[in-house]
């Protein structure tokens, strides 16, 4: 009976991988905070590459400057070349989603972990804080570590020219996909490597020249990511803005409350990161139960693999000790956090726990991803009908014209919504944050630079750059709160110069076109 299950248990994830999918594939767009930005600047970028006489080069043209952090756009603007632009944001949406539990069942198998009862514990992250950010280059970023990971562990000191050429390959995707994670992925090899600095000073001089053999191999194969990390590094020094910290009681909260398995939409995740932390907890107790109170400890290898261990503790204290924004650079301590539980699970996952535990465990999680599908496809349903809306409003808009977006909304996730007017066909969104800064393909051209300067409307006090502009701009899209009407003398403001032809549900969207 337990080896059918073992054999079963392989389509039952795969079915469940697909499960997942649900809130994704359940809307023509899935809204995200930065991803309808990303898919935006990737149509621009298409624009650019396919026209060479667009009108739009006299707004953007590409940054000279190359950064790691291109790597989402890069995915978005192939296939935006033969696929529509709703398409293309699912593949990678999709990506995201089924290869982060892809990437750790193959790193587990990499361990030799026979029983994979707790990596369902990974589905509740896949919708993760930064998932729904719509940190595309993060995400990516995060599997191709656990693949690099994997890749190094299966070498075990055997530099053979194929397995070189994996770990040369993942780890040079790694660094041009993001800097952060490479810095991780760096760390992971070095507290990997700690058994054999052991071995190295209690070895004779045969070993340990078989180690610096082995170590410089190693920096051999890593070596052009590490130049090209030292170069992205160098060329995007921080801008001097001081660096934030959180405080311990917020760091202490987000550990307790699980956050980074936590979406946007925190109402009703409370539960659901309850179950996961209590599960968590359940399996510390008797491990160290079993490691310390017992007089069986000599006969049962406990702990194993403790450098994981290590690695997941020495990421919680980054996350206590280093600032949450630096730079442009933000949500430092989320990202430490999730790398710090997704590596948890992975030491947890190898231990060895009796099978009720392992029942019980497997039964808890898929109640619990269960409710999370449930609660994510509900629960986003309303921005991604607004994200469909908008884009839909774009039939109204002639190409290449400047459009003006006025955000009246405090809610985060809609924050870049307006970038869904111009993902099927050319156009000028001035709410295009990402050519202001040096980490994306796109700059504004600099006699267009002034025009970026009226990105998100909150006050009436910035109105008055609506009647006093002398650029061309041909629409104001606008986004309400029907919730928090105040719009003020907006309106009246706008229909001096502009006409209003469209009006959405609950006057939530209008548009507005030159007279």
């Amino acid at each position: 009976m337990k080896e059918k299950l073992i054999k079963l248990e392989p389509y039952y994830f795969y079915l469940f991988l697909i499960l997942n999918l649900i809130p994704v594939l359940s809307h023509r767009f899935f809204l995200t905070v930065d991803g309808p930005a990303h898919l935006y600047n990737s149509r621009i970028i298409v624009e650019l590459v396919s026209n060479s006489n667009s009108p739009i080069e006299q707004f953007f043209n590409f940054n000279t400057q190359i950064s790691p952090n291109w790597s989402g756009h890069f995915i978005l603007s192939s296939f935006m070349f033969f696929l529509p632009a709703f398409v293309a944001e699912k593949i990678v949406l999709i990506i995201c989603l089924i290869g982060l539990p892809l990437s750790l069942r193959y790193l587990l198998k990499t361990l030799n972990v026979k029983s994979y009862y707790f990596i369902y514990m990974v589905f509740p992250f896949t919708y993760s804080f930064l998932f729904y950010y719509g940190f595309y280059n993060f995400n990516l970023g995060i599997i191709l570590l656990l693949f690099g990971i994997s890749f190094w562990i299966k070498m075990k000191d055997d530099y053979t020219f194929k397995k070189s050429l994996k770990l040369f390959i993942i780890s040079t995707l790694i660094c041009l996909t993001h800097l952060f994670i490479f810095s991780i992925f760096l760390l992971s090899i070095f507290i990997l490597n700690l058994n054999s600095f052991k071995l190295f000073f209690q070895s004779d001089k045969i070993v340990k020249q078989k180690l610096v053999k082995n170590y410089f191999f190693q920096l051999l194969i890593l070596s052009p990511a590490i130049i090209l990390f030292l170069v992205f590094q160098f060329n995007n020094q921080s801008t001097g803005t001081n660096p934030t910290y959180l405080i311990f009681q917020d760091i202490l909260s987000s550990l307790k409350y699980i956050m980074p398995a936590k979406g946007i939409n925190y109402e009703g995740y409370s539960i659901f990161n309850k179950v996961i932390l209590y599960i968590f907890l359940l399996l510390y107790i008797y491990l160290f139960w079993k490691k310390f109170l017992t007089k069986k400890t000599d006969k049962v290898k406990i702990f194993k693999h403790p450098e994981l261990l290590i690695l997941s503790f020495i990421l919680l204290l980054f996350s206590f000790f280093l600032p949450d924004s630096s730079g442009s650079f933000s949500f430092i301590t989320s990202r430490f956090l999730l790398l710090f539980f997704l590596f948890l699970l992975i030491w947890t996952a190898i231990q060895d726990v009796p099978n009720a535990f392992k029942i019980l465990i497997f039964t808890l999680l898929n109640i619990v991803n269960t409710l999370i599908i449930s609660h994510n496809y509900h629960s986003i349903k309303k921005g991604c009908e607004l994200a469909e809306e908008t884009n839909k409003i774009s039939e109204l808009i002639k190409p290449y014209s400047v459009v003006l977006p006025i955000n009246l909304n405090n809610s985060k996730i809609y924050d870049h919504i307006s970038n869904y007017l111009g993902v099927d066909k050319p156009m000028v969104i001035i709410e295009n944050y990402e050519a202001l800064l040096n980490y994306f393909p796109l700059k504004w051209n600099p006699n267009k630079q002034n025009i970026s300067s009226a990105l998100q409307f909150n006050s009436d006090s910035d109105f008055s750059y609506i009647a006093s502009t002398k650029d061309s701009i041909d629409y104001i899209f606008q986004i309400a709160d029907p919730e928090n009407f105040k719009l003020l003398d907006l309106d009246s403001v706008i229909e001096k110069k502009y006409t209003l032809i469209y009006t959405g549900k609950n006057k939530e969207l209008k548009l507005f076109k030159l007279k």
